[in-house]
């Protein structure tokens, strides 16, 4: 057997020192870090400091280690990283109690709060500077420490691609069809393979979870609830289905949904009027076009004298005349009398 090294006996010479004034090792140290004594409050004024903060951690990991040797000793270990988890999160909600967070009035509301750049700021605003410990703590859990490609869960997400705060939002090069998909709500994200898109929608799902505490905690956090309950109204997603939703904290309730698109309508009368002005378009104004019409008359807010009417599951856009056709065209016959002539054959018109 070989001679201890000189830290080992230095190490069981304390021990045999606290063991003769009959103090427990573990009573000594609580003694070290908590004593008001001037001289043993200096001894561990660099514990919890850029230059102690390594060693510091590695004496928790030791500790840590102990109580992993058993069973007993990991459901202790358990039960005490669990409490003070709880403890940060209760901290930070506080902290978030009274903070207005994203909130936005559906008596207030812009076309521009439901844009894909101000999505990802509010995203980024919520993981990042409100909630970073419990997104951090989703994020190892879903990872699991692993490489996200090792999961082999990736078949299933081939069919659709996610974007995550930083990456860049592309298009067609066509402005015609980028046009159409804009209309449509559809965005070309670039692919960037399997493992990226396991980890966008990692990001995703434990993002909303975020979300949806936030709301939970204080309403005024509502930023991705008014943009859901925006989306789910003209998707025809049942009042009953988005109370529930709105239970959950995924969704804001039907009534504030239609006051928001009521907002909103102003906005837009606003922009029909100045797309469709004669300067904009003096040969052929736009069309405006209704798609997927699917006419439903329905009460979402009871009341003696107001009720509300919608076309449910409607789209309405503008169509703007595309300028490479109406650059081909004899301006010269684009009058009046062009447009009623086929007009007056429609009546006599045969449809085969």
């Amino acid at each position: 057997m070989s001679a201890p090294s000189a830290t080992i006996r230095d190490t069981l010479k304390i021990c045999q020192d606290l063991k003769d004034i009959k103090m427990p090792i573990k009573e000594f140290i609580i003694h070290f870090l908590t004593g008001k004594h001037i001289e043993l409050a200096t001894c561990p004024c660099f514990w919890a400091t850029n230059t102690g903060y390594k060693s510091t951690l590695q004496v928790v990991e030791c500790i840590r280690d102990t109580f992993e040797n058993s069973a007993d000793g990991q459901g202790w270990w358990a039960d005490f990283i669990q409490q003070e988890a709880v403890r940060i999160l209760v901290q930070n909600n506080h902290r978030m109690s009274c903070s207005t967070g994203h909130f936005q009035s559906s008596k207030l509301v812009r076309p521009e709060f439901f844009s894909k750049a101000a999505k990802v700021k509010q995203e980024e605003q919520m993981v990042q500077q409100e909630m970073p410990f419990l997104y951090g703590i989703l994020m190892g859990m879903l990872k699991n420490g692993e490489d996200p490609s090792a999961t082999g869960d990736v078949e299933d997400s081939d069919s659709k691609t996610c974007t995550s705060p930083n990456e860049p939002i592309s298009g067609p090069s066509d402005t015609f069809e980028a046009q159409l998909l804009e209309r449509n709500g559809i965005t070309y994200v670039p692919n960037s393979g399997g493992q990226d898109q396991v980890s966008c929608r990692w990001h995703h799902m434990a993002a909303t979870i975020c979300a949806q505490f936030l709301f939970a905690r204080n309403r005024r956090h509502n930023g991705l609830q008014l943009h859901n309950a925006i989306q789910f109204l003209p998707c025809g997603v049942l009042e009953r289905v988005n109370n529930y939703l709105h239970t959950l904290g995924l969704t804001s309730s039907r009534k504030t949904a239609i006051a928001a698109l009521q907002t909103l309508s102003s906005h837009a009368a606003e922009d029909a009027k100045a797309v469709m002005s004669l300067d904009c378009s003096p040969e052929i104004g736009p069309f405006l076009c209704i798609n997927n019409l699917d006419i439903e008359e329905e009460v979402h807010a009871v009341s003696v004298t107001d009720c509300s009417m919608m076309f449910h599951g409607t789209w309405g856009y503008v169509q703007l005349p595309s300028k490479t056709i109406l650059d081909l065209l004899d301006k010269s016959e684009l009058n009046l009398r062009a447009y009623q002539q086929p007009i007056k054959d429609v009546s006599s018109m045969q449809i085969n």
